[in-house]
């Protein structure tokens, strides 16, 4: 198989696809960033594709697709290079391929991915492909089945993408399902994030780059967008849980980067509260306490230390116990049992529809943390005690008074 971060002289040594003028053409156009509209690259081009036709042996298609991923990744930073002559054929060509849901599928996937975030980015005649694409791989990746290398393939397909903003907003607004909050775009690359989900570190890294490139966005409506997918996915609570459980260096430094963008670089408050609630002050105390070679580790973490406590002077006590409850990560700090907290703080757990107690309620049916289980259950009965109405209230959540 070729991998997309093989060497450029590698890939094109070993698919004996290229004659040497051909190879020649290819490794000068990349040296001199020209037009890549001469005849020769062109041909080398339109050869590559020849050879991953869908007759051809499935080791040969992958060989030739990979090869095919190296030259629209260069071609994405070529100086008035923009591959148009693949234009609609090339992109049906790759959507075809990318419906086989094994290495051929896969391959396809991250020359797709490097079309549509480099070549193709800006092509208003190939939305529709692009969003077929996107499609196509959050389907791939929704399957709780898929082989983990596979799973990571299809994910730097999607890597490859994700560097415009029109591609971030696109996978933004993407729904597979519009009842299901887990089917939409963003929510299925966090759920991955989740360690118990894979035993591959590579498959929680390159979801996480994927979140960490969705930082980037500098449109104002697609931070609004992003702001509130990365909500609804749950993002900081999970990728703090994340650093609470894993210590390899490169996935603590990218989820590090990644909440210091959403934390500094103007996305939604709501998102720092979540991050403040689910213990990051606690996790980034714990993390200062090691010795990091890597010097942006250093730098993440005292960046997120200021702005987590900052904006922690800026909510009030139930602020924080609030947004606690609604990250999930419940844990027994003190305020849990501080009688005079809920005394002065029990009407305002009506706010919202009683969207505490009803958070409570769900994390008692659906967690399988202890902790969570322990502090929630004590929340619940410290409600039902101190609110005039929290036994007939706790009845009608169905919760067992």
């Amino acid at each position: 198989m070729v991998a997309a971060t093989q060497s450029w002289d590698d890939v094109l040594d070993k698919t004996g696809i290229l004659s040497d003028s051909e190879i020649a053409a290819l490794s000068s156009a990349e040296a001199a960033s020209p037009v890549e509209g001469s005849p020769t690259v062109n041909a080398a081009i339109r050869k590559v594709v020849t050879a991953a036709n869908p007759l051809a042996p499935e080791a040969a298609r992958v060989r030739a697709l990979g090869l095919l991923t190296m030259i629209l990744q260069r071609s994405s930073t070529a100086k008035g290079g923009d591959l148009t002559m693949l234009g609609e054929d090339g992109a049906g060509f790759l959507l075809s391929a990318m419906k086989d849901d094994g290495p051929t599928g896969m391959v396809a996937a991250q020359a797709a991915g490097a079309a549509f975030g480099g070549a193709w980015a800006a092509s208003d005649v190939l939305i529709g492909q692009r969003r077929v694409f996107l499609t196509e791989v959050c389907t791939k990746l929704s399957k709780p089945d898929l082989d983990e290398t596979l799973c990571h393939g299809f994910l730097v397909g999607l890597g490859n993408s994700v560097r415009t903003d029109a591609v971030r907003m696109e996978l933004a607004r993407l729904t597979l399902s519009s009842s299901e909050p887990s089917s939409r775009g963003i929510s299925i690359v966090a759920a991955l994030v989740d360690p118990e989900h894979h035993h591959q570190v590579q498959v929680v890294y390159q979801s996480l780059f994927i979140l960490w490139l969705l930082t980037f966005v500098k449109d104002p409506t697609g931070i609004a967008l992003i702001s509130e997918e990365m909500d609804v996915a749950s993002v900081p609570r999970r990728l703090i849980a994340l650093l609470r459980e894993i210590s390899a260096d490169k996935v603590v430094r990218l989820a590090l980067a990644t909440l210091r963008g959403l934390a500094t670089k103007g996305f939604t408050e709501r998102l720092r509260r979540e991050m403040v609630g689910a213990g990051l002050v606690n996790v980034l105390d714990e993390l200062a306490k090691k010795r990091w070679p890597d010097t942006d580790i250093e730098e993440d973490l005292s960046a997120l230390t200021e702005a987590a406590r900052t904006e922690l002077e800026h909510m009030s006590t139930y602020e924080v116990y609030r947004h606690e409850v609604l990250s999930g990560a419940l844990e027994w700090s003190p305020v849990h049992n501080d009688e005079q907290f809920w005394r002065q703080n029990i009407e305002k757990l009506e706010g919202n529809q009683f969207e505490v107690p009803k958070c409570l309620a769900q994390l008692l049916r659906d967690s399988t943390n202890p902790v969570v289980l322990a502090v929630a259950c004590h929340d619940l009965g410290e409600f039902i005690k101190n609110h005039p109405r929290g036994r007939s209230i706790a009845q009608q959540l169905k919760i067992k008074a």
